[in-house]
């Protein structure tokens, strides 16, 4: 497999939303430039997907999707960890995501559960916290880590 990732251009949106549809993921806010979102391509198969929206100084991690036939090659945690050091570079902070099947995989790359009533307002504000995402979704939030 040889794997690029690179930014996401707006032509590219419906190549994403059949990836996200295909991995059962939510495309109703997806933004229309694609802002903030990276492709992971294998040739000319786009094979994942993950982006990271600013709220204010704050961030939401999204859309993070693997094709079902690339899972387990390591790809959602290069995105993952190409996402975080973008928001870390740009001092966004904390970063927080909204899940109903992966908690424990994100919890390996620093998130921990928070309640919703400690969710900021800008993140409350989002389609997928507001409305898309159900109320039994659990929230996630990372904090970067400091320098020593």
């Amino acid at each position: 497999m040889a794997l690029r990732i690179d930014t996401a251009r707006p032509d590219e949106r419906e190549a994403v939303t059949t990836l996200l549809r295909k991995t059962g993921l939510l495309t109703d806010d997806l933004p229309t430039d694609l802002s903030g979102f990276i492709l992971a391509w294998d040739g000319d198969e786009l094979v994942g997907v993950a982006g990271l929206e600013h709220h204010a100084a704050v961030g939401l991690l999204r859309s993070v999707a693997v094709d079902p036939a690339h899972r387990n090659t390591g790809m959602a945690a290069q995105l993952i960890e190409r996402l975080l050091a973008t928001a870390d570079a740009a001092h966004i902070q904390p970063i927080y995501l909204i899940t109903t099947t992966a908690e424990r995989y994100f919890s390996r790359h620093a998130f921990t559960p928070v309640h919703r009533d400690d969710v900021p307002d800008a993140i409350r504000q989002t389609r997928q916290f507001s409305g898309l995402c159900p109320a039994s979704a659990v929230v996630m939030k990372r904090i970067a880590p400091q320098p020593l």
